[in-house]
């Protein structure tokens, strides 16, 4: 569904059909769901009109949103390691940490559009590209390690790149159970790298490294927005007054039956 070219009211109608279809896949939950060829994953649930529909109607651009789930022992919590969950093979060792799963394979070679660090918490982390197609399909993070950056491009108004004055779109698990498909097929069972971003605040420091260049951003504020009903549209919007980052991961009660999460932890941060 490329958008180039369409009249305004065509194309606010346009994204208002993309925006069910850019239903953010969650980086939470069973590694499983990450498709070991980054092959799109399966549509999320459809996310639900807001209350706010004229700042939709002023930048009138998609929603995305992961999925629902039953409440983990603590925030970010890993979920269970049952069959169902895709627990490793008798005899298989299971990695339990990124700095295990990064000491024995490395890091993914194919994560070199950028490299994300946040002080705060600990993440010196590269990052890799999901670009999202004609399908308005948006992948879940590849593996454990690294930050996704989607670029949305095929959708004038959503997202953008790094330092480019628009809002450059990050996402990566909270934790993470299966094989890890760059690493050989390990099985990993642990936090994944965004398992702490609801530690950050107002303040705090995150730096992009893209294209020769370190960018600096601020935090200004981080939500728990619902996998469903959050206003999804808004939180992607290119149209920010200051260059900005958005970075979000899993949160809020997990469902070990459908493996999601019901909410996101959404972090903006803008150029300093």
């Amino acid at each position: 569904m490329r958008l180039v070219g369409r009249p305004r009211t065509a194309l606010v109608a346009a994204l208002a059909g993309a925006a069910l279809a850019l239903a953010a896949a969650c980086g939470g939950g069973d590694g499983n769901a990450a498709p070991a060829n980054r092959t799109p994953a399966a549509k999320a649930v459809a996310p639900t009109p807001t209350a706010t529909p004229a700042a939709n109607a002023a930048t009138p651009v998609p929603e995305r949103a992961p999925g629902p789930a039953t409440p983990s022992a603590t925030r970010g919590a890993v979920a269970p390691a049952t069959a169902a969950a895709g627990a490793p093979p008798e005899g298989v060792t299971i990695l339990t940490t990124l700095r295990q799963l990064i000491a024995a394979h490395g890091e993914p070679r194919a994560a070199s559009f950028a490299r994300l660090r946040i002080p705060r918490i600990g993440v010196d982390a590269p990052v890799g590209v999901d670009t999202v197609g004609d399908d308005a399909q948006m992948e879940v993070p590849f593996n454990p390690v690294e930050i996704t950056w989607y670029d949305l491009s095929a959708f004038p108004g959503l997202g953008g790149a790094p330092g480019g004055g628009e809002n450059a779109i990050f996402s990566a698990h909270v934790d993470y159970l299966g094989r890890v498909p760059y690493a050989d097929g390990a099985f990993y069972r642990g936090k994944g790298v965004f398992a702490n971003l609801d530690h950050l605040g107002p303040g705090d420091v995150i730096e992009v490294f893209y294209r020769g260049q370190m960018l600096r951003y601020q935090v200004k504020w981080r939500r728990s927005v619902n996998a469903v009903s959050g206003n999804w549209g808004e939180i992607w919007s290119a149209a920010v007054p200051v260059d900005s980052i958005t970075l979000y991961t899993c949160g809020g009660l997990f469902d070990a039956g459908s493996r999601n999460y019901a909410d996101r932890v959404v972090v903006r941060a803008e150029r300093m």
